[in-house]
């Protein structure tokens, strides 16, 4: 927007049918320099998988940003200029603000979603490429929600016989709302239980008291995620069951990525 650094304070005004962006001291008026300058910047950006934001911001908050009324008392139910203009162009791509992305849980889930979105978005044009997507991401995103891996199961099926282009626009839109959710101890302990069955015939007893013993354990929180899932992607590695180990629930994004090893969740 070009008004240097620092510069005044700035805030949204008015009501979410007719906001302003004004300065704060001199009342100047920003609001359509603010459009000019959002689209501007939205006509160089192509191919995003994702968007990280300024807390709060009046013009890149995401959510519960200050709109001042009349009497000067805020509502804190407005989002940024610079965001309603992004999400009008990029209606699915992952958003987060950068005060969520200091909560493990939160991180944990934008940084899955951006490399599902990604990975999607990639795919070959071909159904039955769609379909392996959604194969190799089973245990994933049954994590998250069961009911809406199941639905997102009868989009892939494209028992319709849909063009590729809009089963993967459904399929997109269906799997951000279900990154929404979180994966909860819960869940989790159902896809590790899910995945001990394909052991439990290969194993002694003793063995399967200890893996059992370690999912009981994550289960009352006195062991982190990356605990149970490590020994059983172990066993899927050591019995060569592929399967399981195609799934990406062992390894949603790179290892190391967010350089924290207390990352895959004590949760």
């Amino acid at each position: 927007m070009g008004l240097g650094i620092p510069r005044e304070t700035i805030r949204m005004e008015g009501s979410h049918k007719n906001v302003s962006l004004l300065t704060v001291k001199s009342r100047r008026d920003l609001t359509r320099l603010a459009a000019d300058s959002a689209q501007k910047i939205l006509d160089r950006l192509h191919n995003l998988n994702a968007f990280v934001l300024k807390k709060g911001s009046p013009s890149c908050g995401v959510e519960r940003v200050k709109i001042y009324g009349r009497n000067s008392s805020p509502s804190r139910d407005g989002m940024g200029f610079f965001v309603s203009a992004l999400t009008k162009k990029f209606p699915d791509l992952p958003l987060i603000d950068e005060g969520r992305l200091s909560d493990l849980r939160q991180r944990e889930r934008f940084v899955t979603l951006v490399f599902a979105a990604a990975r999607l978005r990639a795919l070959e044009p071909r159904v039955p490429e769609l379909q392996k997507f959604h194969e190799i991401y089973k245990l994933l995103l049954m994590s998250y929600s069961p009911d809406l891996y199941r639905r997102l199961g009868q989009v892939a099926a494209n028992s319709e016989k849909r063009a590729f282009a809009d089963i993967r626009a459904d399929y997109e839109k269906l799997l951000i709302q279900l990154f929404k959710e979180f994966a909860t101890s819960e869940k989790r302990v159902n896809v590790l239980q899910h995945v001990f069955g394909y052991f439990s015939d290969r194993l002694d007893a003793n063995e399967k008291a200890v893996i059992l013993e370690c999912i009981e354990d994550f289960r009352k929180g006195w062991l982190p995620f990356v605990a149970p899932l490590t020994l059983l992607y172990y066993l899927s590695r050591k019995f060569k069951i592929s399967y399981l180990e195609e799934q990406v629930l062992f390894n949603p994004y790179p290892r190391g990525l967010l350089g924290s090893s207390n990352f895959l969740l004590a949760a």
